[in-house]
């Protein structure tokens, strides 16, 4: 999303959660619970469309660096051992062939590093239970095989996903537009009810339609350095509530993603990217049905500046 659409998706985030709170007033006009119910299907069917469109954006890159990151390991493990026990066996031709220094894995384009990993996992395939003396197991093995194929298949044809990002970015315009039109037309008209039989809600129900493009008004209640490839937590609820309001910056230049994770050192199922400079909210409910840890997924070799805002 663009950060007027991502702004804007706050706002309905505010206001779907306003519902939550004031259910009970809101009772005396009984027929905002099926207009409730369409404005969350919407807010639902344009958080699907948001995924769609960012699936080709920095959540492929972030993706790609770790299956790399795997990939360089398991394929320098699996090599070393390849080596050794050509040295041991006085395979010069073997140990050659399967030798790399450490430091360059990491300096590989992708097409070497295939090509290489390639080489060791053909090599492995007739050694596997030769190669547990020299520190690589059969699962060592099974993991270079996986790893390797993950690798070529995300660096192969992004195609699909390009398409599907486009489609995605048409989608979430389209979605927005109905949001707009249906807040207007409908839901405005309908509460405008209460400004005379209940003003204070209808005085919240206006404060959480306003839209905060910077989501800065208040102080955030953290911020969090997200160390370079790490996963940190920036902030914890006391209990799992599926109403919280996540309201997260990345002030930083490298992007990251975000979720709601059960651990504090793991990711959670939904994840959020989040692009450098980018702010993003999420209810509780969006990031997943369980999790008190709200963490930052930093793949990154650089560190960055993370603030929160929770409501």
């Amino acid at each position: 999303m663009t950060k007027e659409q991502e702004s804007f998706l706050g706002m309905l985030l505010k206001v779907k959660n306003l519902r939550v709170q004031t259910v009970d007033q809101m009772s005396s006009l009984p027929v905002l619970d099926e207009y409730y119910a369409e404005f969350n299907s919407h807010i639902e069917q344009l958080l699907h469309y948001d995924i769609q469109a960012s699936q080709d954006l920095t959540g492929y890159t972030l993706e790609k660096a770790e299956v790399r990151a795997e990939l360089e390991q398991v394929a320098q493990k699996v090599s070393n051992a390849i080596a050794a026990y050509g040295v041991v066996q006085g395979d010069d031709i073997l140990r050659k062939k399967a030798q790399t220094n450490s430091s360059d894995w990491y300096r590989m384009s992708e097409e070497s590093l295939v090509t290489q990993a390639g080489i060791v996992n053909s090599l492995s395939t007739s050694l596997t239970a030769d190669l547990l003396s020299y520190g690589a197991s059969a699962e060592d093995r099974t993991s270079l095989t996986a790893t390797l194929t993950a690798f070529i298949n995300i660096i192969s044809d992004p195609t699909l996903a390009i398409d599907n990002r486009k489609s995605g970015n048409a989608m979430v315009a389209e979605k927005i537009s109905e949001l707009r039109s249906f807040m207007s037309d409908r839901l405005d008209v309908l509460m405008r009810a209460f400004q005379a039989t209940n003003p204070e809600l209808h005085s919240r129900y206006k404060s959480a339609r306003a839209i905060d493009i910077n989501a800065g008004i208040s102080q955030p209640q953290a911020t969090v350095v997200a160390a370079a490839n790490s996963t940190t937590v920036v902030y914890t609820l006391s209990v799992y509530n599926p109403d919280a309001l996540f309201t997260v910056r990345n002030k930083g230049a490298v992007a990251v993603q975000f979720s709601l994770s059960e651990t504090s050192d793991a990711q959670g199922n939904e994840k959020v990217t989040l692009e450098a400079g980018e702010t993003r909210s999420r209810l509780a409910s969006n990031l997943g049905g369980s999790g008190t840890y709200l963490v930052v997924h930093n793949a990154t070799s650089e560190p960055t500046e993370i603030s929160v805002w929770v409501e």
